[in-house]
């Protein structure tokens, strides 16, 4: 989590650093909501019924393809020739990753919602699971790369 937030931080200081964050948040949004509408409506088996018993396989194959579409467009606008399809696919695997880690914490630890800062909505974290998830994993890409 410090490694995100530090990420996040440094990026707010850099002078294009902000369509980054923004294509970021269009992707994670995009992909929880896709999944949420895509599990809801389709239903099916779920995918990780101890860790978290809502979400189910079909959420998790829309929130690929509605995520996908939404930041491969939104790249375009933002972030032209910076991100792949599969760089895309591979993100979005990350923020689901991180959404079903913070749901295990939160079991593991006894809690239902994180903070009550949002009611309804799990807490802080739930917004921020992904999001975090997704900015550790590009922090490490390009410290690596």
């Amino acid at each position: 989590m410090i490694v995100a937030t530090l990420w996040l931080l440094h990026l707010l200081f850099q002078p294009e650093g902000w369509k980054l964050l923004y294509w970021l948040l269009f992707l994670v949004w995009s992909t929880d909501t896709a999944s949420y509408v895509g599990g809801r409506l389709l239903k099916g088996p779920k995918l990780a019924p101890s860790i978290s018993p809502y979400k189910t396989w079909a959420g998790f194959f829309m929130g690929i393809f509605g995520g996908t579409v939404v930041a491969y467009i939104a790249s375009f606008w933002l972030l032209p020739n910076v991100f792949n399809v599969w760089e895309i696919i591979f993100l979005i695997l990350m923020a689901q990753i991180g959404d079903l880690l913070e749901s295990k914490i939160k079991r593991l630890s006894g809690v239902k919602d994180s903070s009550f800062l949002i009611p309804g909505h799990g807490g802080l974290l739930d917004r921020l699971d992904s999001l975090l998830a997704v900015a550790v994993t590009i922090a490490l890409w390009q410290w690596l790369c």
